[in-house]
């Protein structure tokens, strides 16, 4: 882990929660994550571009959460709005 100053990683060491806690409160992203086009079909993805100590924090997920069954009635509708 590791602590942030004005968005730069410094060598102090500080705990997976208040890393978490500082990083949502703040807005910053993770350096080492990129976000990239997968392709226009699936759409972007997020990937790591080191690799990380275990309990690291990574990113906060803000979007819509969706039961499983949603999601795959959303797909379905996805690959024959794809496919027309």
């Amino acid at each position: 882990m590791a602590a942030y100053s004005r968005g730069k990683i410094a060598k102090q060491r500080i705990s997976p929660k208040r890393e978490a806690e500082f990083m949502c409160l703040s807005g910053l992203d993770c350096d080492a994550l990129k976000v990239e086009l997968i392709n226009r079909r699936i759409g972007y993805g997020v990937f790591a571009t080191q690799n990380f100590p275990k309990g690291s924090f990574l990113v906060e997920y803000v979007g819509e959460r969706i039961v499983p069954k949603e999601a795959e009635e959303r797909e379905k509708k996805r690959k024959i709005k794809h496919t027309s």
